[in-house]
Parts: C-alpha cells; structure tokens; sequence
C-alpha cells in the first residue's frame, strides 16, 4: 500500500468521501478513538508516506481529491 502526498485526519477523510460522492455532511460527527470501543488498537495517525516508492520505483502520487473523483468517474458515471 502506498498513499498520495496529502495528510487528512480520519474525519477529514470522511468529509472528502461525502462531498466526492454528493452524501449529507451533516451525518459525519467528530468523535474520538477512545469512545469507539474497538476491540483492536487503532494508530492515532494512519499517514501512508509515498516518498520511498517515489523514489525507488518512481511511482507517481496524485492527491487524494483527484483520487476520489477517478474512483467516482470509474465506478459510478
């Protein structure tokens, strides 16, 4: 796995995933991972850094808003 060169929070994310895909705002609340209850430890910062494989493999990165507009094009026009 690698990721794109811009850093989002979890909530970040999911505000960009609604917004892509024309879905409510207003149904994403900010919480905290402690108040999830998860039955396995979650990283605080889930960052995948694509400097590495940029470099070695030479492997272009694109930011994560055209990512998610290809994955609606692709899959959903």
């Amino acid at each position: 796995h690698y990721g794109c060169d811009d850093l989002y929070t979890r909530l970040e994310f999911a505000k960009l995933i609604a917004k892509t895909f024309d879905l409510d705002l207003n149904l994403i609340q900010k919480t905290t991972t402690a108040t999830l209850n998860q039955k396995a430890r979650r990283p605080l910062n889930s960052y995948l850094n694509p400097s590495k494989i940029t470099r070695e493999v030479g492997v272009q990165t694109y930011t994560l808003d055209y990512c998610m507009e290809q994955i609606k094009r692709i899959n959903f026009e």
